[in-house]
């Protein structure tokens, strides 16, 4: 299967929305490292990757990249409490298929 243009850049804003949801849901920061040896991964990252995640931490050992950040809730701690108690493993799956068809 041959790639879309931006394929990569639009994969991972579906996954940092649905890193969000996950968040807000629980009303916690999540931490997220991506860990590749491909280089182009490896530029992506340092570009498109970093505009999306903000890495706060990058390492690189015998070649090998690890991107850190951590995605921090954007809801007041009694909403999250709301929406922990309430919350729907689908609705994250429709948010993120929402936000990939943009």
């Amino acid at each position: 299967m041959p790639k879309k243009e931006n394929e990569t850049t639009l994969l991972y804003k579906s996954f940092f929305v649905f890193l969000c949801g996950v968040a807000n849901r629980i009303g916690e920061s999540l931490s997220y490292t991506l860990i590749t040896e491909n280089a182009k991964l490896v530029a992506w990252a340092r570009t498109h990757g970093n505009d999306i995640f903000h890495w706060t931490d990058v390492k690189e050992s015998d070649g090998v990249f690890e991107f850190s950040c951590e995605v921090r809730p954007s809801v007041s701690p009694k909403k999250a409490l709301s929406r922990k108690l309430n919350q729907e493993t689908t609705v994250l799956i429709w948010e993120a298929r929402e936000e990939f068809k943009k």
